[in-house]
């Protein structure tokens, strides 16, 4: 079992109850004491001095940290919290304050019932910036997690609700999703709206008005698609110039990216018209930026188009100079994926790259593959340390962290451009473990300065939303 303890004075800091032996479940939660001040009126056992303390005070406030602990760990609060004692029994406090001069009645101290009763529970509200929606929810943890890694805003609570449907006079809120639009839908209806997905019960709600008690919900609709979008970088959105994916800063340094998987699904067939240096193809290039120190800078893992043909290569590129950035990749490797018809990308047709890691977030190697449709019909695995280099190889000089990546659709190699027949469409996923946010600089901590690639194309990206998400959507088109 477990408690909730209003925590005020120096207790408010979770590692004063670390000091107890005392470990909170989670995190604390900013709590209001209405109707108390506080004093200093507690005399120390020890030194003497004036210690927190709480009275009932008519209008006053006592902010503090509501904390949840165990039954084992409220023991070991209480015995570290010598001079304090609570009690909701009247025989107790009877016994306490007559029979022991050494306890005194200071007054009550709250109200507290003697079994857990059915009561409204607060309806957190988070707000998206990118999609102008809002989730709300009874669930702490949900909403701790939505404004924590997927980029929603805290906005406090906006009412209370019934958590089940015994108390009388209640109705079942539903709560209804669409995947498509990150949007979430709340009514007392029992169907939704089209395109939306059942999500449950939300919480029940008066079923009408209580005088004195209640206030009306509204429900308001808005278009907000181009309003939270990332600027564009200064060259444009186009070929070999497109958004940085980062995760967190902090003072422009950036965390490593875990779990990168991008993915580019085709939905009308990208044809290559011609290229102006070597084979007819293109290729998806997932450039990966190391930090500052890493003998691989920059990380490029590639699946490729080369006269009907797909191809996977991976290459890890020597840190060069400004004057000359792409120095020799000293690792390097490549094969075939699978066979298609002609040198277009069909509609259906999905490339998807997944990137392998140690427990520190260093990059093993890359896992490739090509679906059409629900069908796999390529796939390979290549590891950094089995690739045989003509200097260094191996994990030891090739592995290295992600701070920042772009994906790229263009030439095959070679600085070659390609140019694609009018008409071609698709989507890139962007998948990570670890919360990403578009930019268009690269963080100050990477190895290697340089943005785009030396090849090119005709191809054209559209924008992406500007918020924290571990998953984000791009299209491409021509």
């Amino acid at each position: 079992m477990s408690e909730n303890v209003f925590a005020y004075g120096s207790n408010m800091c979770s590692g004063r109850f670390r000091d107890y032996g005392v470990l909170p479940e989670g995190k604390g939660r900013a709590a209001l004491l209405a109707d108390y001040r506080l004093l200093f009126n507690k005399k120390s056992m020890k030194d003497g001095s004036g210690k927190a303390n709480v009275e009932p005070h008519v209008g006053g406030q006592v902010w503090g940290v509501l904390y949840t602990v165990s039954d084992s760990d409220l023991k070991r609060l209480d015995a570290g919290e010598i001079g304090y004692s609570k009690t909701a029994d009247p025989a107790e406090m009877q016994q306490l304050t007559s029979a022991n001069p050494k306890w005194t009645l200071e007054g009550s101290c709250g109200y507290v019932y003697r079994s857990a009763p059915a009561a409204p529970q607060p309806f957190f509200r988070s707000y998206n910036p990118a999609t102008g929606g809002h989730l709300y929810t009874l669930n702490i943890t949900e909403h701790d997690n939505a404004t924590t890694v997927d980029g929603y805003r805290a906005d406090g609570i906006s009412g209370y609700l019934w958590p089940t449907g015994a108390q009388a006079g209640t109705t079942q809120l539903n709560r209804y999703y669409n995947a498509g639009a990150n949007d979430h839908f709340y009514t007392t209806a029992a169907a939704g709206p089209a395109g939306y997905n059942a999500e449950g019960p939300a919480g029940w709600v008066p079923s009408a008005a209580v005088a004195g008690l209640t206030t009306p919900m509204h429900r308001l609709v808005g278009n907000f698609a181009n309003d939270f979008l990332v600027l564009a970088p200064a060259q444009g959105l186009t070929g070999n110039s497109n958004f940085v994916m980062t995760s967190q800063f902090a003072e422009g340094l950036a965390h490593p990216i875990l779990g990168i998987d991008v993915e580019l699904d085709i939905s009308t067939a990208l044809t290559v018209g011609s290229v102006d240096f070597g084979d007819l193809g293109c290729s998806l290039q997932l450039n990966g930026y190391s930090p500052q120190g890493f003998n691989s800078a920059w990380q490029q893992y590639c699946i490729y188009l080369d006269n009907k043909t797909l191809m996977w290569e991976i290459q890890n590129w020597i840190a060069g100079t400004d004057a000359n950035p792409y120095s020799p990749s000293f690792v390097r490797a490549g094969g075939e994926l699978a066979a298609l018809t002609a040198n277009a990308l069909p509609a259906g047709l999905r490339l998807r790259t997944v990137l392998i890691y140690d427990a520190y977030g260093f990059v093993l190697g890359a896992n490739f593959f090509a679906y059409q449709g629900s069908t796999t019909i390529g796939q390979a695995q290549m590891l950094i340390q089995n690739i045989a280099g003509p200097a260094v190889s191996g994990i030891a000089f090739g592995s290295a962290p992600i701070l920042a990546f772009q994906l790229l659709l263009v030439g095959t190699g070679g600085d070659s451009t390609t140019t694609f027949q009018a008409g071609g469409s698709g989507t890139l996923r962007y998948t990570a473990t670890s919360p990403l946010q578009a930019t268009t600089q690269l963080p100050t901590n990477v190895g290697f300065h340089v943005t785009g690639t030396g090849e090119n194309s005709t191809i054209t990206y559209g924008p992406v939303a500007a918020t924290f998400s571990k998953t984000h959507t791009q299209t491409v088109s021509v």
